[in-house]
């Protein structure tokens, strides 16, 4: 593993590096971090570690919401193939041990379900909570209509949004 560098693809290393810019430019932006869809959890546990490495003292705390069933609640703006049920599910057990492992347990926190409905119940929950960068892989259109209306409006001046797999036709 020390030596990832020899086996990550451009396309994740590329990732990566935008999520660390995103990252450092919102570090004196009010708000904490949003992930809509963390899959594994390595997107998510490499925005933990970026905060960590960028200002170890920080106040912000990391979000994600996903139902970790994959691909499973399509709309019919989706235009969604059917072979693709199930896919990126992932593993609750797992990630909860991950973040436990890196003693995240106070700084990163998963929202289990799906976002149409969680992300909303969070909102009514936390109504003063400012955001000040929201992540979104969850590939359908209901998570994004979710995002724009619940999310959006909480994220601070200066915040950011990045959307996965942007410009992607898969």
């Amino acid at each position: 593993i020390d030596h990832w560098q020899i086996y990550v693809g451009q396309e994740n290393l590329s990732r990566f590096l935008t999520i660390y810019e995103a990252i450092k430019k919102i570090q004196d932006i009010p708000g904490d971090i949003v992930e809509l869809g963390s899959w594994q959890g390595g997107n998510l546990l490499g925005m933990a570690k970026t905060l960590q490495h960028l200002n170890p003292n920080g106040s912000k705390s990391i979000y994600s919401f996903d139902s970790f069933e994959g691909l499973t609640n399509p709309a019919t703006e989706d235009d969604f193939d059917e072979a693709l049920r199930g896919k990126y599910r992932g593993d609750f057990d797992k990630l909860i041990a991950a973040i436990s492992l890196y003693n995240f347990d106070n700084q990163v926190f998963l929202k289990r379900g799906l976002i149409e409905d969680t992300v909303p119940k969070f909102v009514e929950k936390n109504p003063d909570r400012k955001i000040s960068l929201i992540y979104y892989d969850a590939d359908f259109f209901e998570p994004a209509e979710t995002m724009f209306k619940y999310l959006v409006p909480r994220l601070s001046i200066g915040g950011i949004i990045l959307l996965d797999e942007y410009g992607m036709p898969e």
